[in-house]
């Protein structure tokens, strides 16, 4: 009798099982949100529903710290040490959440111990992720899940110095194609609201002008 799995992407921990192939790739294409694979016997991947497996990786760690600010009501601000390595704090923003759920998938070198990647000036989050060779993506309409996705400019934060401003002022984590009408599933950790709340939403993949899609970087598959 066949048996398949339904399981997390980086492990073998079972979450459904299935005595057929095809009832598996359902399920699986319903938890696509939450990067669930499915596994044969032997504990190897016949079925993913989303384009990558990295993907898939980052869409199941930011589940999980989307999940762990959320039950251990962690506040939006600007934290002093970088969650993503020591959150004692309860401290998060859109920019440290996404980077807090690329250090569980295994870009966990090179994150700063103080305050963590930001959005704006030298060392920010988009020249981490330009340095473990992810891909910019330039059209809002090919966006995938697992792609990080940076959204709106700067110029409105008045504290912000000038040559800061130009930089994107919110950044997700994408969970989904969009559809015909432009949403998509995302983790954000971008306000309050969205930290106390069940993740992924669904909404507009961008909000023109003031979250206008500036660009997005989508991790290449590890070897």
């Amino acid at each position: 009798m066949e048996k398949y799995f339904l399981t997390p992407p980086s492990d073998i921990e079972t979450i459904r099982m299935f005595p057929d192939l095809e009832k598996a790739k359902t399920a699986a294409d319903g938890n696509s949100i939450y990067g669930y694979v499915v596994r044969d016997i032997g504990g190897n991947i016949v079925y993913n529903p989303n384009p990558t497996l990295i993907g898939s990786i980052i869409l199941y760690n930011a589940k999980k710290v989307a999940d762990y600010i959320r039950d251990h009501e962690f506040v939006y601000g600007h934290a002093q040490v970088n969650p993503a390595l020591d959150h004692t704090e309860k401290v998060v923003s859109c920019d440290r959440f996404a980077a807090w759920s690329l250090h569980r998938s295994g870009f966990d070198k090179g994150h700063p111990e103080k305050h963590g990647f930001t959005l704006y000036g030298a060392g920010n989050l988009e020249s981490f992720l330009i340095a473990n060779g992810f891909e910019r993506i330039e059209d809002e309409s090919q966006l995938i899940a697992g792609d990080i996705v940076f959204v709106g400019t700067s110029y409105e934060l008045e504290a912000l110095a000038d040559d800061w401003k130009p930089y994107p002022a919110h950044v997700y984590v994408n969970a989904s194609s969009c559809n015909a009408d432009g949403f998509s599933h995302r983790y954000d950790g971008g306000s309050i609201e969205r930290i106390r709340s069940t993740q992924p939403s669904f909404e507009l993949a961008s909000t023109p002008p003031r979250r206008a899609f500036r660009f997005a970087y989508r991790a290449k598959e590890k070897e």
